[in-house]
Parts: structure tokens; sequence; C-alpha cells
């Protein structure tokens, strides 16, 4: 009953900590954002990486971030034609050299996503938002956590 206990008051303060408005866009600035740099231990595709928080129970510090307002090319298995695989790849080593540049990454508007143990929020590389950059490259579409539209058509 005591790690059941302890997990829910973990969970609690976790939404405590991230409870915002969802009210920003994918053009949203650093000064308008309450800022955390998290470490980025791995990047799952164009717009998820992994992170890890200095913060909660140790099973619970290892969380992925979902960037808000684009939707990248899934790659792999999840594909649905050649080309979204193709750009899927293009998109992750978009991410990969961002990440690898040795720019200050930044987090704002943090929240729980709709996916259990995801976290939603604004990624920033220097002073720019990721959205617009990945976007501005042509490998991202807007997305507002609605019905995704097709890389394939």
């Amino acid at each position: 009953m005591k790690p059941i206990l302890n997990l829910v008051v973990a969970l609690f303060a976790f939404s405590v900590a991230f409870a915002m408005t969802s009210t920003q866009t994918v053009y949203a600035s650093l000064e308008e954002e309450r800022l955390f740099k998290w470490e980025v231990t791995r990047v799952i595709d164009g717009d998820t990486v992994g992170i890890l928080v200095e913060w909660g129970p140790l099973e619970l510090r290892k969380l992925s971030v979902r960037i808000r307002g684009i939707d990248t090319p899934e790659k792999g298995y999840r594909a649905k034609c050649d080309y979204e695989k193709e750009q899927g790849k293009i998109a992750t080593q978009f991410m990969l050299d961002i990440v690898d540049s040795g720019e200050t990454i930044l987090f704002g508007n943090p929240q729980w996503g709709k996916y259990g143990g995801r976290i939603i929020a604004d990624m920033y590389v220097g002073n720019a938002n990721y959205s617009n950059l990945i976007m501005e490259a042509g490998l991202a579409k807007l997305y507002d956590g609605g019905k995704k539209s097709s890389f394939c058509e």
C-alpha cells in the first residue's frame, strides 16, 4: 500500500508543478514562458525527446516530452508510406543535430499530455523556438492535439 501512496503523492506533486494553461501557440517566445533546463537523454523522433529530471522518485525521473504545436513524420513501422518513413528519418536527424549542437535547450509551458507519463512542452534551442525551426525546414506540420494529417498525400 505504501508504494501506491508514494506514487499517488508523487503524481499529485507533478500535477501541481505542471498546472499551467494551454493557451500558448507554436510561435511562443522565450519571454512568455516559465523555463526548465532538463537533460535530454535521447531523441525519439522529430517531435519527441526523452528527458531526465532532477526531482521526484528515481523511477519517475525519466519522462518523454512531445514538442507542442507540431507533428513530424513517423519512422519505421509507424510510417504509413515509404515517403513518410524517409521524412521521419530526416526529421529525427534534425532533432539529433539540434540536441548535439551544444546549444542550450530549455523547455517551457510544460503540461501533462493525453498519454500517461508524457509531457507536452515548448522547446527552445538558444533563443529559437524548436517548432519554428523544424517547420521552417519543411519537416513538420502544425498540430493541435487532434487528428493528425497524413504525410503520404
